[in-house]
């Protein structure tokens, strides 16, 4: 997957997102939503995931993406998530549709 590639879909998730959520992205604050810095360190992991799951089979991603976030304790716990303020959790379902489009026209 090339980097390049992987930039597009990140930048093209964050445009949607905005679109839903035009509070999401607080200009002057560079981590708000908590999450999104981890969404792009990881977005190709997560293009690999989408393109590996199925119906039967769907994105873990918490695994994919949380592990090793900043916001999440060894344990698994992250105060954001439960708090209803993570990136993931708040926009999934936009998240996985940009990514499956992005993914399918590739492949294309």
């Amino acid at each position: 997957m090339h980097t390049e590639l992987s930039e597009t879909i990140y930048t093209v998730v964050c445009r949607a997102i905005r679109e839903h959520d035009p509070a999401a992205f607080a200009r002057g604050e560079r981590w708000k939503p908590a999450g999104i810095a981890e969404l792009q360190d990881r977005m190709i992991g997560l293009i690999h995931a989408v393109r590996q799951s199925s119906p039967r089979h769907p994105v873990d991603l918490q695994s994919t993406v949380c592990r090793g976030c900043e916001h999440q304790t060894a344990c698994g716990y992250c105060l954001h998530r439960d708090n209803g303020n993570c990136i993931l959790q708040k926009h999934l379902p936009t998240i996985l549709a940009v990514v499956r489009d992005a993914v399918s026209h590739a492949a294309a």
